[in-house]
C-alpha cells in the first residue's frame, strides 16, 4: 500500500516513527502502517505522551510487585494460587486488595441493560 506525499514511515519502528511525529505540523500528511493521517492540532507529540506512560494502578503495580509474575506466566493462574495460600503465608494483601477489586461489580452497572444485550446476541 503505498502513501501520498508527505512523511512516511518506512522504517516501522517506534523511534523512527517517534522521531518523525515531534517535527510534524498541523496539515502535514503521513503515513503510519499504511494509514494516512493528517496531522492536527489535537494530536500529541510523542514528548508530550511520554509523562503518560509512567502513570499506573496502584492496587496492580502492589499486586504484581508481590507476586513476581515472570513474562511467560499467566497473571490470572498467579493471583489465584497466591490468594488461595492460607494468609499467613501471604506476605502482603495486595494481591487480596487487587482480586477483591477485580470481583467486585461497579455499582453503574445496569443489567437489565445487559439482559437486552444478551437477548439480542443470543
Amino acid at each position: 500500500m503505498s502513501c501520498p506525499a508527505g512523511y512516511s514511515a518506512i522504517s516501522n519502528t517506534l523511534s523512527a516513527t517517534a522521531a518523525i511525529a515531534e517535527t510534524l505540523q498541523p496539515g502535514d500528511q503521513y503515513c503510519f502502517y499504511g494509514e494516512n493521517i493528517v496531522w492536527s492540532e489535537h494530536h500529541l507529540k510523542p514528548s508530550q505522551l511520554a509523562p503518560f506512560r509512567v502513570i499506573g494502578d496502584d492496587l496492580s503495580d502492589n499486586a504484581l510487585d508481590i507476586l513476581k509474575i515472570k513474562r511467560e506466566e499467566n497473571a490470572y493462574d498467579a493471583l489465584i494460587e497466591y490468594i488461595s495460600k492460607p494468609e499467613e503465608e501471604q506476605a502482603s494483601q495486595a494481591p487480596r486488595l487487587l482480586y477483591d477489586q477485580m470481583m467486585r461489580v461497579p455499582e453503574w452497572v445496569d443489567w437489565d441493560q445487559i439482559c437486552r444485550g444478551q437477548q439480542v446476541h443470543w
